[in-house]
């Protein structure tokens, strides 16, 4: 249960310093050869795909920023396991150039090791994403 405890907690410091887009706080809590997956086809959006590292992770969360705006995060549904969490969450995106927004909801799933988010892969409605890009019908 302490460990189950301790991994909510880091959950809760990641979002808080991604909210707050703290990129220093959020390499302290990341390995270093961390990787992200956000499903997409990057040649669309250049924050799809795999990013390993710190500076690709942060150079993807860069990109998302400069297309979007994220308000009214909601968390909900987190199933935690080891050195594992599942995540169901869902916030609202607005494109920063036409203030058009959408709720989207997503999936993410989370490792660990120790104190530090060793991999996220987040599944969001990319589809949705890309029409608030621009990029779709």
């Amino acid at each position: 249960m302490a460990r189950r405890a301790h991994l909510l907690s880091l959950l809760d410091e990641l979002i808080a310093a991604r909210s707050r887009r703290d990129f220093a706080r959020l390499d302290r809590l990341m390995c270093d050869d961390v990787t992200y997956y956000l499903a997409g086809q990057r040649m669309l959006m250049p924050y799809a795909g795999i990013f390993e590292g710190r500076a690709a992770v942060r150079q993807a969360l860069y990109a998302l920023d400069v297309e979007f705006e994220f308000s009214d995060l909601c968390v909900d549904n987190i199933l935690v396991e080891q050195e594992a969490m599942a995540v169901r969450w869902s916030a609202r995106w607005t494109n920063r150039g036409t203030g058009e927004s959408a709720f989207l909801p997503a999936f993410a799933h989370l490792t660990f090791d120790g104190d530090r988010l060793k991999g996220c892969t987040d599944f969001v409605d990319t589809a949705a994403a890309a029409k608030l890009a621009g990029w779709g019908a």
